[in-house]
Formats: structure tokens, sequence, C-alpha cells
């Protein structure tokens, strides 16, 4: 029987975009920018996939809410907007990125 290897990486939630503030009283400013935060962070992840890639990476797993910041241990609905279906734009991105 021939032994296959799988290479496999793993992400961690972690906001990349710049403006974030540091104070829960103060997320109310973002809601005009969930744009931003979105493009942000799946632009990093992109990166991310692509320098896995250069290391024989052949499976990704990103974090489950990796284009925002880690929101779902509060009730903030600020949050739901980034909610996308499977067609949306981020899925579209990375199913893109996947194929090259």
């Amino acid at each position: 029987m021939e032994r296959r290897l799988v290479r496999a990486a793993l992400s961690e939630t972690c906001s990349v975009y710049p403006d974030m503030p540091d104070r829960l009283d103060a997320l109310g400013s973002l809601a005009g920018k969930l744009e931003d935060i979105r493009r942000a962070n799946v632009v990093h992840h992109l990166e991310l996939m692509e320098a896995a890639k250069a290391q024989g990476v052949q499976v990704i797993c990103f974090g489950e809410l990796f284009p925002a910041p880690y929101f779902a241990l509060g009730t903030d609905p600020l949050w739901l907007a980034l909610a996308e279906t499977v067609e949306g734009k981020t899925v579209g991105e990375v199913r893109e990125a996947a194929r090259r």
C-alpha cells in the first residue's frame, strides 16, 4: 500500500484591520467600515494561503470568522452585516485563490 502525505495548515482568527478600537464601547465606530474590515482580513488570509502553498501545504483551514474580528462571544448586532451566503464575496475569493 502506497503511503501518501498530506500537508495541512491551520490559521487562528485574528483581525488585521489596522484601525480596530481597543475598547468594546468604541466598536460602534466600525459600523460603516465592515467591508474594509472584511477586505483587510480576506487579503491577509489569501496571503497566508499563498505562503502555505509555497511550503507545500495542500489543505488549509481558516477560523470560522476569519473575515472579521472574533465576535462570537458577544451579541452586538453590528457584526450581523458581515454574514454571507456560500455564494458571497468571501467564499468566491477564497475559491478562486484555491484554484490557482
